[in-house]
């Protein structure tokens, strides 16, 4: 402190005798250089981190995808000791932090880069081998340790990792998070409980899973539903609609009726398009029927169509050019030129011009059924 303040009076003295503007400007100088100085220290800093994590990666990733993909496709059954061999390393091996999470990352990637370019004759994933793997480099129990962690980042991203590493033990793990205060760490750990509970998963989605509802949120509950969907079959969405109040989570709810195929939910959302004073939420029950075909619910929704606003009309003129037929045409063109909105002008001339290509089609069909067959002659 001493040495900082005898130059601070040396430089001090150096400019005793020039203007004070002179004094300002030398000190502005100096102070934006030293700024600058520091600024670039850092950029050569974090470019060094950024190019060695690169290296890092890269070389982890030729050393050891091919053998990692040998082993979780590997049409037979693999102890610890075999995949160590088979990677050629050491059982504990692989035990600093940056190494944990490229060998999760790198996992991850051979396992989705497989996925996305399966075909009928690719083996399937192994799923013994692949826990083995997860286990012999203790990755899960990494990301466990993380979750525990105090910093908000790092559980979010180990709650991430373990999501994409379908850890199906993490719910006990999960009982502090569900009620944390941060919003976005909360609603990721209730929808990982959502996914792979087994116990009572659905207990989130009762009460409108959460206070707000989001895009990405119907994302992760989507894809927490389709985990479920292939365990067992999904209880009636409807019923979750009873209690929840938040509209955002009704419509996703109503979106994912149509796309679960529950058939047996019409009834109730007929009669909840009756009461609801809600526009999205009508428009959503008007999508999801006409994605079930529901023919019969057609004459009702036409009845409806002048007295809803547009957004709701416009949900009725897609039902139509789905669940429509020849006769319902001209209710179409007297709507066409009644509108003076475009949007809904377009919206009815798309539904006009798919009932007529429906009548064309079903015309080529009815024609080729009796068109006469002729013998075959010989030249």
């Amino acid at each position: 402190m001493d040495t900082l303040r005898f130059y601070f009076y040396y430089f001090d003295s150096l400019f005793t005798g020039f203007a004070p503007i002179i004094r300002i400007t030398v000190f502005a100088v100096m102070l934006l250089s030293l700024l600058y100085i520091t600024f670039l220290f850092r950029l050569f800093i974090i470019q060094n981190k950024i190019k060695r994590k690169k290296k890092r990666w890269e070389h982890l990733k030729q050393t050891y995808r091919q053998k990692i993909n040998r082993i979780i496709y590997a049409p037979y059954n693999m102890d610890q000791e075999e995949i160590a061999e088979e990677m050629g390393i050491r059982i504990n091996t692989f035990k600093k932090r940056w190494q944990k999470e490229n060998l999760s990352k790198l996992i991850l990637y051979v396992k989705n880069e497989e996925e996305k370019n399966k075909e009928e004759d690719i083996s399937s994933l192994n799923d013994n081998n692949y826990r083995t793997l997860l286990d012999l480099f203790r990755i899960n129990k990494y990301w466990l340790k993380e979750l525990s962690n105090r910093n908000i980042r790092r559980k979010k991203k180990a709650l991430r990792m373990l999501d994409e590493l379908s850890y199906t033990q993490i719910s006990s793990y999960l009982t502090p998070l569900l009620q944390h205060k941060d919003e976005e760490l909360r609603k990721l750990s209730r929808s990982v409980f959502v996914k792979f509970d087994s116990h009572d998963p659905y207990k989130f989605m009762e009460d409108n899973f959460d206070k707000k509802f989001n895009r990405l949120d119907e994302i992760r509950v989507h894809d927490a539903l389709i985990q479920k969907s292939k365990e067992h079959k999904l209880p009636l969405l409807t019923h979750w609609m009873q209690e929840a109040q938040n509209i955002a989570y009704r419509c996703f709810l109503i979106k994912e009726i149509a796309i679960f195929k529950q058939y047996d939910s019409i009834p109730y959302l007929l009669a909840l398009f009756k009461k609801s004073k809600d526009n999205k939420e009508k428009a959503e029950i008007v999508n999801t029927i006409g994605a079930l075909n529901h023919t019969e619910a057609l004459p009702f929704f036409i009845s409806e169509y002048a007295l809803n606003p547009k957004v709701v009309q416009l949900s009725i003129i897609k039902a139509i050019g789905i669940l429509g037929e020849r006769e319902n045409i001209p209710f179409l063109h007297k709507e066409y030129k009644e509108s003076y909105n475009n949007e809904l002008q377009e919206e009815i001339a798309k539904a006009i011009r798919r009932l007529q290509e429906k009548e064309e089609n079903e015309a080529t069909e009815e024609n080729s059924k009796f068109k006469p067959m002729y013998p075959f002659h010989a030249i």
